[in-house]
């Protein structure tokens, strides 16, 4: 549930942050506390209170909000980029009657937006409870009612929840954290169990107004997994300090790359000095990245420049293929030839071997270079068949730069730009493959047979796979489909399988995929 965008009413209907707290019709000066609640004994402490005071005299400074027109009927002809904001003023005045009789018919219309949802409730637990409960019952909206409950009086809800269900308690923990961030925090140090209820990321946020980093070490000590914002908000307030936290905790490689992206958007200059002090890993090959793209969206060729300065394979080829991904909306040719440098700077670029060693021994993998993928689906979606003649032709060099380095063809770069084309225009990817030989249409129709495979669309797939003219190719593309085709219905893959008259050998290989009394 998220919690801070209805306190955002004020900005939309007078220009400035004084929250959902002034009802019109009355003097300002002595409102604004009344609405939130009465004492501050119920459901407010001391010092919610004197916020509450702060935001009154905000609002004395700037008069009473205006009075709505709008009727229920007005209310839901309304566009949704408006609604939000003419809502909320309409239900300042709003009887218990008629906020019922609103949310009757804005819930029965369907496509109920939570933001809406959330308004609604929270301000209809203030004018009648019980009404409130009845209809989430009815509409099966009882957690976010409980939720909406917990912002005004926290004290009942909190008794209350006593024998509910465990979601109930998670959505009025959560509550008390949205809303009562003080109380929340109390509650979490006398019992840390309340962390899997409680909102950590929204008590985070209000720690990390005073001290980022201890936001981040509170969401560790209860074992959050979600630190991205944090992280993000102190990379903007101390990056370098945020780069020694990271490094010595070795995060997941999502948090580096906020981190990253976090410098690249505030403070650009700075990647490349934070980079520059660090020792190989993670951490400087994503700030590095940062650099390149900065520098690509300035000077494209002094970019490329610098990734084919580096003697890394398979780091230069993402660093050209992070240029590559900018410069094709302005300029696809050049985005093109830089697509031919990769494979010149690492020809094993779609298949690339890595060997992991561990103290008790080492383990290897294959897969693309990061970055590749993306880089050849936005080049594709410019101009598939221009991108498809060069992509076979680049391939095919690349083979004879390094024999042995063919890459499965469901991992090429012609399967990549086969699958967009396939997906934007079957009858031209068709039409182009009807046109090739040799290993150029094999690539195609292997490409094409795998395509239709990922869509369960096994009949045209194997159809395609029976035109390849490389046996091994045709072997490997038919037993795939076959095998995938076997696992989702067996009867129809057997019903192929009878009236294709497949080479012998082929029909060998799929026989394991038949039933055991199958001759």
């Amino acid at each position: 549930m998220k919690s801070h965008r209805y306190l955002w009413l004020g900005t939309a209907v007078l220009g400035t942050a004084t929250g959902l707290l002034v009802p019109k019709g009355q003097k300002p000066a002595a409102s604004a506390a009344a609405f939130a609640s009465e004492t501050p004994g119920k459901g407010t402490t001391h010092q919610e209170a004197a916020k509450d005071a702060a935001a009154t005299k905000t609002a004395a400074n700037l008069g009473p909000l205006p009075v709505s027109k709008d009727s229920i009927e007005g209310l839901l002809a309304v566009e949704p980029a408006e609604l939000y904001s003419r809502v909320g003023l309409w239900l300042l005045d709003a009887s218990a009657e008629d906020t019922a009789a609103f949310w009757k018919a804005y819930q029965g219309k369907g496509d109920v937006d939570m933001w809406i949802k959330d308004l609604i409730f929270t301000q209809w637990a203030k004018k009648d409870l019980d009404g409130l409960m009845e209809a989430a019952k009815r509409d099966g909206e009882e957690g976010p009612a409980w939720w909406a409950w917990t912002m005004s009086d926290p004290d009942a809800a909190l008794a209350a929840m006593e024998g509910q269900s465990d979601s109930i308690r998670s959505f009025v923990l959560r509550g008390v954290a949205n809303f009562h961030v003080e109380r929340g925090m109390k509650m979490l140090e006398k019992d840390p169990s309340m962390a899997r209820f409680l909102d950590l990321s929204n008590l985070s946020e209000e720690i990390g107004r005073k001290d980022p980093e201890a936001a981040l070490e509170f969401l560790t000590r209860y074992n959050s997994h979600d630190l991205s914002t944090a992280v993000r908000n102190w990379a903007k307030d101390d990056p370098r300090r945020t780069l020694e936290w990271l490094a010595e905790r070795s995060p997941d490689q999502s948090l580096i790359k906020q981190f990253a992206e976090t410098v690249a958007e505030e403070d650009p200059k700075a990647l490349a000095e934070l980079a520059e002090g660090l020792p190989s890993g993670s951490l400087k090959r994503e700030l590095e990245t940062q650099v390149i793209r900065k520098l690509a969206e300035t000077d494209p060729d002094k970019a490329i420049e610098a990734a084919r300065k580096i003697e890394s394979p398979s780091l230069a080829a993402q660093r050209l293929a992070e240029v590559g991904k900018i410069m094709v909306a302005e300029n696809p040719e050049k985005a093109l030839e830089t697509l031919a440098m990769i494979f010149e700077a690492c020809p094993d670029v779609t298949y690339r071997g890595r060997m992991i060693r561990y103290p008790s021994g080492g383990s290897g993998s294959y897969g693309t270079v990061a970055g590749l993928p993306e880089f050849i689906t936005e080049l594709a979606s410019w101009n598939p068949a221009h991108v498809m003649d060069s992509v076979t032709e680049i391939e095919a060099n690349a083979a004879n730069a390094k024999p042995g380095a063919n890459p499965p063809q469901s991992n090429s770069a012609t399967a990549m730009v086969a699958s967009v084309w396939l997906g934007k225009d079957p009858e031209g990817f068709a039409e182009w493959c009807g046109r090739q030989e040799g290993a150029t249409f094999d690539a195609g129709a292997s490409a094409a047979a795998n395509f239709l495979t990922n869509r369960d669309d096994f009949a045209e797939a194997l159809a395609w796979s029976q035109q390849i003219k490389d046996h091994s190719l045709q072997l490997s593309s038919i037993m795939s489909g076959f095998s995938r085709w076997a696992s989702s219905d067996r009867e129809a893959a057997i019903r192929w399988y009878e009236q294709a008259a497949l080479p012998d050998d082929i029909g060998r290989h799929l026989k394991p995929y038949l039933p055991k009394n199958d001759p």
